[in-house]
């Protein structure tokens, strides 16, 4: 006699527990490498003005900034961390749209 075992799907669609958020804004998540969390925070203190909306994206670019200090990276990675950077304003291109912008809106 052949017989199918019934697996309930409350337990194959269980969600995931979700990380504790750090005890303090600015903190860096606690799942991160120490390098990752040094980046972290040069990250926020370059911009004090960083949102909790953009904690992925911090995220991300501190682990690449990570990497990249440690050992370096290829092309390709160093184009992504300059796209996320550029995105958080915090690269020399962002910064310098953001300065012409606010000397046009002064005129």
């Amino acid at each position: 006699m052949h017989t199918t075992k019934v697996v309930p799907l409350r337990a194959v669609a269980a969600k995931p527990r979700a990380a504790a958020p750090p005890s303090h804004p600015k903190a860096p998540p606690g799942h991160l490498h120490p390098a990752a969390k040094r980046a972290w925070i040069d990250i926020v203190a370059s911009r004090p003005g960083l949102s909790q909306v953009d904690g992925a994206m911090i995220e991300r670019a501190a682990v690449l900034v990570a990497h990249f200090r440690d050992c370096g990276m290829n092309k390709s990675l160093v184009a992504l961390m300059n796209s996320i950077l550029t995105e958080l304003h915090l690269s020399p291109l962002a910064r310098a749209r953001v300065r012409d912008r606010a000397v046009v809106l002064q005129r």
